[in-house]
């Protein structure tokens, strides 16, 4: 099974999917829909899931 996350920008609110694998990172995410950069624990909002 994968696991993903959701993170919701702290910019716009938009919601988008991320992989595992920065979850933990020091990566900065950019959102997908206002092109806002910023880490993992300022997003407004996470959601981990398992697919599979």
């Amino acid at each position: 099974m994968n696991r993903i996350f959701w993170a919701t920008c702290p910019k716009c609110g938009g919601n988008f999917v991320v992989a595992w694998e920065l979850r933990h990172s020091k990566s900065r995410l950019v959102c997908p829909h206002c092109q806002w950069r910023f880490r993992v624990e300022e997003a407004r909002a996470l959601d981990e899931r398992w697919l599979g």
